[in-house]
């Protein structure tokens, strides 16, 4: 015990003895401030525990501390209702990639987009969320003249408005991001695999905003097909740090403006082997 107090850290005793469960000098020396720890299993445990608290400390005192941008004017206010437009603006603005967009409402306006295949074509009638799952996208569209017919098509079914974005064909792994709103914690920021993903696998981790880049990768390599996105089989390595860099923007995002979002998804959100960029989005807004 001499020896134990001359240091100004922690002890505790490990021992395997066996025995009724009782033993008066245990009992001395936990009092004493030795603990006596019966058992190989009860110690590793404990351990284990002791560093994880450890981590989480250390996560703690170094939470992120992004700089909000809601006071920078992108030409309306925010403070109440946002639409897919002002989503898309807002989003690049808090260093999330999204793939190029645009909205269109004659045939006229198709004509600038003539050398600018191939083009994705949805719907852009607000009351209609998976656009996909109704026919109101239209993939790789690389001639005028389908272009037309892609119009002629969504624009009969649900309404003049489009938006036309370039098609990403490039490899790349999807994930998800999104914003659940809570009625306990808030505003949570969603993080996983997406796309044709989603249901195959299920895995996504719900993350209180805001977070910073250590915290949102700890919580991606315990997905159970992380290393999917390390290259695993034959697959290509993909960018992970830049949709971990997305993610921490989207938590201060939902920090600012998580109060007029009832669900954002960004799915899928191409992950590929340099970048990553946000491919279609569904926003339902708080009513």
């Amino acid at each position: 015990m001499r020896g134990v107090k001359s240091y100004l850290k922690a002890f505790f005793l490990v021992s395997n003895r066996q025995g009724s469960g009782e033993s008066r000098l245990a009992v001395e020396l936990t009092h004493k401030g030795l603990p006596v720890i019966d058992g190989i299993n009860q110690f590793l445990t404990g351990t284990k525990k002791m560093f994880e608290y450890r981590d989480f400390q250390k996560l703690y005192k170094n939470r992120s501390k992004l700089k909000s941008i809601k006071s920078l004017s992108i030409g309306k206010s925010f403070d109440k209702k946002i639409d897919e437009r002002d989503t898309y603006d807002l989003l690049k603005l808090y260093k999330i990639p999204m793939n190029e967009i645009d909205f269109v409402s004659s045939m006229k306006d198709l004509e600038k987009y003539v050398g600018k295949f191939p083009l994705v074509m949805k719907t852009a009638n607000n009351d209609i969320h998976h656009k996909f799952d109704v026919g109101g996208v239209i993939l790789n569209i690389d001639n005028f003249d389908d272009l037309k017919r892609a119009y002629n098509e969504i624009t009969e079914k649900f309404g003049e408005r489009v938006s036309i974005s370039p098609f990403i064909d490039e490899d790349g792994i999807e994930m998800i991001l999104g914003i659940s709103n809570d009625d306990q914690f808030g505003p949570l920021v969603l993080i996983g695999f997406g796309g044709v993903y989603t249901e195959v696998f299920n895995e996504v981790i719900l993350l209180l905003p805001p977070f910073n880049l250590e915290e949102v990768g700890i919580a991606l390599e315990s997905l159970p097909h992380f290393e999917i996105l390390k290259g695993t089989r034959g697959g290509i390595t993909v960018d992970i740090e830049s949709y971990c860099k997305a993610a921490v923007g989207l938590s201060q995002f939902a920090v600012d403006y998580g109060h007029t979002v009832k669900e954002l998804d960004i799915n899928p959100i191409k992950v590929m082997q340099k970048g990553c960029v946000g491919l279609d989005m569904l926003l339902v807004n708080k009513v």
